[in-house]
């Protein structure tokens, strides 16, 4: 079953985060990989990391809540380095 998640990274020059959907088998494949995205904080950055625990929170399970919130921001599944 799908839920809705928060990721977000702590950064000095741009929000890094988002609201995002995914099942928990999704989110425990998530941790302890690496995502890249790229220039996200402007030329040259170069932003890339390993996902922590403490980078993923729980939100709801709510249908109602998930279809109203929706998704925003970065969903760090789209964005795994294989």
């Amino acid at each position: 079953m799908k839920k809705l998640w928060k990721f977000q990274w702590d950064s000095i020059y741009a929000f890094i985060g988002g609201l995002f959907t995914a099942t928990d088998d999704e989110i425990e494949n998530l941790i302890g990989k690496e995502i890249y995205l790229g220039e996200y904080e402007g030329k040259h950055s170069e932003v890339y990391g390993t996902i922590d625990k403490k980078d993923i929170t729980f939100v709801s399970d709510n249908p109602v809540v998930i279809d109203s919130i929706g998704e925003f921001g970065i969903n760090p599944l789209d964005f795994l380095e294989e």
